[in-house]
């Protein structure tokens, strides 16, 4: 399992700023947010120095193939947020939008075929670019 930092770190610091204005909000010292800032800070750091020293195993045509059971998947920015693999990730992130959008609807359970009638390109074309893809990604 991976580690992207940066997401974890915009997750976390989304959280933070809530919980800033709810504890402001209730009166408490900015000296007491400051310290529990500090302290989550670290705890942090010091997760994403455990997860980024995980061993990374997945595999795209794992990934592919998987299940919507294993991921809630509602948009693409859900689906690279939930991804643990940082290869992938980086591979995906980087990606035309056409491809992005071939892989979201795999994710929603479309076959070749509906999703050339979607996009209009040919079963062929949707094929090869995941072949590519798959391909790119075992070369990395």
């Amino acid at each position: 399992m991976g580690f992207i930092k940066f997401a974890e770190e915009k997750k976390w610091k989304a959280w933070k700023e809530q919980e800033e204005i709810i504890l402001r909000n209730h009166g408490v010292k900015e000296a007491v947010i400051q310290e529990l800032y500090e302290y989550d800070w670290h705890d942090f750091k010091r997760n994403r120095s455990f997860g980024e020293h995980q061993t990374v195993s997945d595999d795209l045509v794992h990934f592919l193939g998987c299940s919507l059971d294993t991921y809630e998947v509602t948009s693409m920015d859900t689906l690279l947020g939930q991804l643990s693999d940082v290869k992938l990730y980086y591979l995906l992130k980087d990606l035309d939008v056409l491809t992005l959008m071939i892989i979201y609807m795999k994710f929603q359970s479309y076959s070749s075929k509906e999703i050339s009638k979607e996009l209009h390109i040919t079963v062929r074309s949707i094929d090869c670019r995941l072949y590519r893809l798959r391909k790119k990604y075992k070369n990395q």
